[in-house]
């Protein structure tokens, strides 16, 4: 608080540009801010051409990212608009191979009883 009280008094001429940091009138604060205003949208504009121009994927590269990241996808492509997925019955389905997996190694092994792996059923 005291170097901002120092800053605004007349008296302080220990600092040589204090005209620069609290200017004398309107005029000159306007003339600095659209200056700074003008660079910073030059410097943001700049980028954004250049982001769209080097740093976004092209569409081929979009569908590739696309086909190996999205399962629905590629069976929409491969498929056609007809088809039409219900996860939950997909869900259900790899859910139910991945238990008879399981149980398949389980009862192969030898010396282990599969009554302790799953329990007692009734």
């Amino acid at each position: 608080m005291l170097r901002t009280v120092r800053l605004l008094s007349k008296t302080w001429k220990f600092m040589p540009n204090r005209e620069f940091i609290i200017h004398k009138d309107r005029k000159s604060s306007f003339r600095d801010f659209v200056k700074s205003s003008l660079i910073g949208y030059c410097i943001y504009t700049c980028s954004i051409v250049f982001i769209y121009n080097f740093a976004m994927p092209t569409w081929d590269v979009l569908y590739d990212l696309r086909m190996l990241g999205s399962a629905d996808f590629r069976e929409f492509v491969l498929r056609g608009p007809v088809y039409s997925t219900n996860q939950m019955f997909r869900n259900e389905i790899e859910g139910t191979y991945i238990e008879y997996k399981r149980c398949k190694d389980v009862m192969h092994k030898p010396g282990l009883d599969p009554a302790l792996v799953f329990g007692e059923r009734k």
